[in-house]
Order: structure tokens, then sequence, then C-alpha cells
């Protein structure tokens, strides 16, 4: 537990701000919070759910100056949904607890910011809080390619992410990965993203506690992309070059809760349930060209896409937990469930053009409406019984449903009205998979002093049932037993594990994708479970007195029927993938960094960081009936250095080199070799008072790019701030 209050900031500082002066917590640019190395996943406030439990909604619109007190804790939550789960791999529970004056207050803050090219944004959050009762609300409108909010990542509300309150900024700050629905900052062209919401939280009594969300989320993206691909099949060298325009809208509601119940002092209840309605709009016209080193011309196709799909999903996950008064006996019983329905019109105009061996057309003009429908649910219950002091037996069965339903069918247009309603037999099935998977399992943990030692056995069947609309159904059925191994010493961990997975259901489905006449994608319906054998390596230590953190992971994979694309190049360039199993398909990484934080003279600090990260990778490529192994290496280092002068000054500086190569063990297939750079300069000057000035500069240096686009890039993004 740590007092706000000893730890000095500046007025307009936000939560994320204060957390950075906590011993052992780092928060990087992106606004991902680690203590002493672990992730944290979910922010409290005052012991409540905040918007879901997100870190960067808390992180990045609270002000520092409301907060008492910042508790950290191990998420028991994660632990009991997971009791085999690996102790050093538990993550983080960061509770923030408010200055009683706030407890019954209102407070908030708004921002507005314009910019060149017609750049704007704006937005606000508002927060109520009673004994009981907390409410809070917040909307954001941008066209900065920033993400709003969402569920699993939420980025910088307020200008350039420390901007305070009540400011007004000019700032763009690039595109930020998302986690399921997409509010902005994808990344993906030019994007405008509009989103708002609230959320509940409502203690009854001592025992009961509701919380209640919603969140509203639009996102239009403009994209206009030159994709250049070169492939070398002996001595032919084909190249596919594609000029796409495409204009994509995002719809999206949101309606989430959580009721936890502490039935009494050791038993817990907890239900979370979602509901997401979504809609998708899409616009492309995409031009291809294909040609080699002996023909000029291939093919060449202009396809127009017009894409309507309507989604609903559904999922809860409900928790009992039950502690007995014997020390280490619990029992745990969960269920998580998940519905899923899509419906997708896709409407497809092409006119294509082939050169080789004799020149002639083909036209496309189809409706391909396709209805999918998901459904899983699993009942896990696991038994804990301490049977000595330093042996613990854990029984566990995991029971598991799922139901897939892919129907597709596609309508040729009519030459003299335009009406899409000639069923194309070709292009038409169904797709039915209904299928039971039980994992029964048994193990031990022992201590031994400071080692932890955790064999188990897990005994798997797997039952799988596909029926086809035209097709023979397929009946699969298959038992595995599959041992996995923990061991935990001083920092170190080692674990072995072994699971089979199910192939995914839109490389069963046996209907022709032929959207994209170029590329066309078969199905397989003949595709078995993909069993894959994980061993892995970690180690942590974080040395306050000195102010280091070191951290190591190493990971080994070896999967057999792994599901991989085979593909077939004709003389005109058109492309037909078809998934198939192999094996031997091997993996193996590994990543390891240092951070260090010195204390300089006269208030200055600086931290060094220096992280690496390392991957080699065995895979089975198909083409044309010739099978290579590839061979493909990643090497990663970067290094980080950052200075701060009484939050005052900030500078962060870091460089990042990525060197790939590839080697093909048949010569019909050369290797590739390349080097990128990757630098990054942020600057923060908080002088004079009410006033924060940011800047940010990226570069990249790519040299395998195509011909006539630029090989190195520099991104210059700058606000200023009035608090």
């Amino acid at each position: 537990e740590f007092n706000a209050s000893a730890f000095k900031t500046l007025p307009t500082a936000l939560v994320e701000d204060l957390l950075k002066k906590l011993p052992g917590v780092d928060v990087d640019r992106d606004g991902n919070i680690t203590v002493n190395g672990r992730k944290a996943n979910r922010i409290l406030v005052d012991g409540k759910e905040f918007f879901g439990g997100d870190p960067k909604i808390a992180t990045r619109n609270l002000p520092a100056d409301v907060i008492d007190k910042v508790q950290v804790v191990d998420d028991k939550e994660q632990l009991n949904a997971n009791p085999d789960m690996d102790p050093n791999d538990v993550g983080k529970v960061i509770n923030l607890t408010f200055k009683k004056a706030i407890k019954q207050g209102l407070f908030g803050k708004v921002y507005a910011g314009g910019g060149t090219d017609k750049r704007y944004e704006a937005g606000g959050i508002v927060n109520m809080f009673r004994d009981t009762f907390q409410l809070s609300a917040l909307a954001y409108t941008n066209n900065l390619n920033k993400p709003g909010f969402g569920f699993g990542d939420v980025s910088s509300m307020g200008g350039f992410q420390r901007s305070g309150v009540n400011s007004i900024s000019v700032f763009s700050d690039g595109g930020f990965s998302f986690n399921d629905v997409s509010f902005g900052g994808t990344g993906q062209g030019i994007q405008r993203s509009t989103g708002g919401g609230f959320n509940a939280n409502h203690q009854i009594g001592k025992k009961l506690t509701l919380n209640l969300q919603y969140f509203y989320g639009h996102i239009n993206s403009d994209i206009q992309q030159i994709t250049n691909v070169q492939q070398f099949l002996g001595d032919t060298s084909l190249t596919t070059r594609s000029v796409n325009s495409q204009v994509n809208d995002d719809y999206s509601h949101r309606v989430g809760g959580r009721i936890r119940w502490k039935i009494d002092s050791l038993s817990d209840f907890v239900y979370t349930p979602n509901i997401t309605f979504r809609k998708n709009l899409v616009d492309r016209n995409l031009e291809t060209n294909a040609f080699n080193n002996f023909q000029p011309k291939l093919s060449q196709s202009i396809n127009s896409q017009n894409n309507i799909s309507n989604g609903f999903s559904y999922s809860h996950d409900i928790y009992y937990n039950k502690a007995f008064k014997k020390k280490g006996r619990t029992l745990n019983i969960t269920n998580n469930l998940n519905t899923n329905n899509t419906d997708l019109d896709q409407y497809n105009e092409a006119e294509n053009a082939f050169f080789n061996p004799a020149e002639y057309y083909t036209s496309l003009n189809q409706l391909r409406n396709r209805d999918q429908n998901t459904f899983r649910t699993s009942l896990n219950v696991t038994y804990s019984e301490p049977v000595s002091k330093t042996v613990t037996m854990r029984l566990s069965n995991v029971a598991d449903y799922f139901s897939d339903n892919d129907d597709i069918s596609t309508y040729n247009s009519r030459q003299n009205d335009g009406k899409f309603d000639s069923l194309n037999n070709t292009l038409t099935n169904g797709f039915q998979r209904a299928g039971f998977r039980n994992n029964a399992s048994a193990g031990i943990r022992w201590k031994l002093g400071k080692v932890t030692i955790g064999p188990s056995v897990n005994f798997q069947s797997l039952y799988i049932d596909n029926k086809f609309m035209k097709n023979d159904p397929i009946k699969q059925d298959f038992f595995y037993v599959l041992p996995s191994l923990n061991i935990q010493w001083n920092g170190f961990g080692f674990n072995y594990s072994a699971r089979a997975q199910e192939p995914q259901v839109n490389d069963l489905q046996p209907v022709v994708d032929n959207t994209n006449p170029l590329y066309v994608q078969l199905g397989n319906p003949s595709l078995v479970p993909a069993i894959m054998q994980q061993l892995s390596l970690n180690f942590f230590k974080n040395d306050q007195k000195r102010s280091i953190t070191y951290n190591a992971y190493m990971m080994g994979s070896i999967s057999d029927n792994t599901v991989i694309r085979e593909r077939t190049v004709d003389a005109q360039g058109v492309q037909t993938t078809r998934p198939v199993n192999v094996n031997g398909i091997w993996q193996f990484n590994g990543s390891g960094g240092v951070r260090k934080q010195i204390k300089l003279i006269n208030s200055w600090n600086m931290a060094l960081a220096a992280n690496f990260f390392g991957n080699y990778s065995k895979s089975v490529i198909l083409i044309n009936s010739i099978r290579s192994e590839a061979n493909n290496w990643t090497l990663n280092p970067s290094g980080t250095l950052s200075f701060n002068y009484k939050d005052l000054f900030e500078i962060n500086e870091t460089y990042r080199v990525t060197w790939t190569k590839s080697i093909y063990d048949n010569d019909e297939f050369p290797g590739l070799e390349v080097m990128r750079h990757n630098s990054n300069t942020d600057l923060v000057v908080r002088l004079p008072k009410h006033w924060v000035w940011e800047t940010s500069v990226d570069y990249f240096y790519n040299p395998q790019v195509a011909p006539g686009i630029r090989k190195s890039n520099f991104r210059w993004n700058a606000g200023v701030n009035f608090l």
C-alpha cells in the first residue's frame, strides 16, 4: 500500500503520472502497467469496478490529486478461475482509494482541440461518487486515428495523454491496437471515431455489489492502400500488384454488467454478462494486376465489393468459489457461455481479363449471403485437498460443448432487372458442426523448501459431428493422454504442457470463396485436430535496493496436424488456397530485458532499459505440389533512455532494430534477409505555468519495399495544451 501524498506530482497530473513514481511500477507509452514485472489486469476505484476494470480509463482520466492511497494485490479472481495457473503469471489488481472529500463529490474533465488539415478532437468524462453509489459517463470524437475507449484497450482522452483537466490541445497520436470492437486508432487508413458510455456501481448492504455498463462506438475508416507481392517459383518471379480503395463503417452497442455476491466469509458468487450489437458496412474497390519475368501481362481484375454485416453476441461468466475451514481445501465452479450470430451480405461485381496463353474475359455479378451461428459453453469443476503440509492434491474436470452453423447461399444477378434471385448451386452449401470435449485431470503440488513441483495428467476425449447440406457427414472421435509439469524455484519457472485444438469453422467450409477472382479460397472438411506440446522457462527478479529489474523468457513448441494453406498458382497468376494438416512445425522464441532507474543530482532522474527478442520457426509450405521446409529467424534488440526533471521536463528515446531471415530447403524458393530500423523520441515540457508542450518523432526505415515507395519515413506529432 502506498500513500499518494508521499509522491509529489504536478497539479495537472493524472493517475498514470502518479503510478510512474511508485517503486516497482512501470507504465509504457501505450499505458500498459506492470508491477514488479507482472501485468496489472484491473484497476478498482474504492474497491469497485470502474468501466469494467479497464486500467487505461482510470489512469488516463482520473486526476492524481483525488487519490489518497494506492493498493496493489494479486488478482485472486484470476487465480481462483485458473487454479493450475503458475503463481508467477498471476496478474495484479490496483485499487485506488479516494480522499474523503471526493467520495461525496462530483468531478471530471473536458478537452477540445483543433489543428491543421481539419484535424479535431473533443470529449469529456464526469464522475459522481456517493457512499454506496458511483456513476461515471464519458464521450469523445476525433479524426486523429486515436482510440476512444473499448472493453479491452482504452487509450488517451484529452490532449496528448497527459493534458490534465480542462485542456485545449492540438495533437495527433497515431493508431493503437484494439481488442474485439474498434473504437478508433487501429492504424488502418484515415479514421473518424465517436463514442460514449456510462458505468454505474451500487453497493447493496455488505454482501451484494451491482455493476452496469453501456458503450456506443462508431468508427469510419478511409483506406487507400497499394500492395506489391513478389513470389519466386523456380525460375519464375510472380508479381501481384493491388490498389485498394475502401471505406469502412463500424457501429457497436455493448451492454455489460456484474453481480458479485459475498455469500459468507468463505464463499463468493460472480455473474458477468455482456451483450453486443454490431453493424459493419464496407465499400471497396480493388484493382489487381499479375505479371512475371516472362510475361508482362498475366491477368487483371477490377473488383467492386459492398458488404453489409449485422451481428449479435451474448456471453457470460459464472464463477463460484468456496474455501473450507481446513486450510488449502477449495472448490471452484465456473461456467462460460458465448453465442454469436452474424449475417453477411456480400455484393461482388468484377471484370477479369486473362492474357496467357490466349486472351479471354470473364465477369462476376453475385450476392454471397453467409449466416454464421456459434455457441460455446463449458463447465469447470476443480477441487483441491491438502494431504500434508507440503503436498496438495488437485482434481479437475472441464466439459465443453460447441456448436457451429455456417450456411452460404450465392445468387447470380439477372441481366434484365439486376435482381439477385438466381441461386448458384455450385457456390451454395450448408455446414453444421457439433462437438463435445471432456478433460479430466489429476495432479499434485509439492513444496520442497523454495521449490514447488506440480505434475499432472490430463485425459481428454473429443467427439465432433460434421454435417453438410450436400456432402456426406464426417464423424470424428479422439482420445488423448496429455501430461503437464510445472516447477517454480526462486524466481525461475518451468512449464510443460500439451493440448489438442479442433480446426476452425472457416477452414472446414466446403464452399468455394470466389469473391476475389484472382485469389480463390477452398475449405477442407477432412481436417483433424492439431496436437501441440509446449515447453517454457521464465525468470524474473526485482532488486528494489539497486532499482534494477531483470526478466527472461524462453518457449518452444512442436505441433503435429497443424493447419497450413497449400497454394496453387496457374499460368494466369490466379492463386487457389486450401487448408491441410501437416506435421513437424517447430517454434522457439526467447526474450529478456533489464531496466535500471538512477537518481541523478538536482532532482534529475534517469532510466535505462535494454530488451531483446529472438524467434526461430520451422514450418512447411506447399506451392504447386512442391513441398519445402521454411526456416525463419527473427532478432529484435532495442534500447530506451529516459530523463525526467521534476515532471517539468521529460524526454524518452527508443531505438529498435528488426532482423529477419528465411531459408528454404528446396531450391525452388530463394531465401530472404531484411533489416528494419525504428526510433522514437518523446519530449514533454510543462512550462510556463498552465502550459504543456509535447512532441513525438518516429523514424522508420525498411529497405524491402516495392519500387517507387520510400524506404524511410518520418512521422512528427506535436501538441500544445493550455490548462
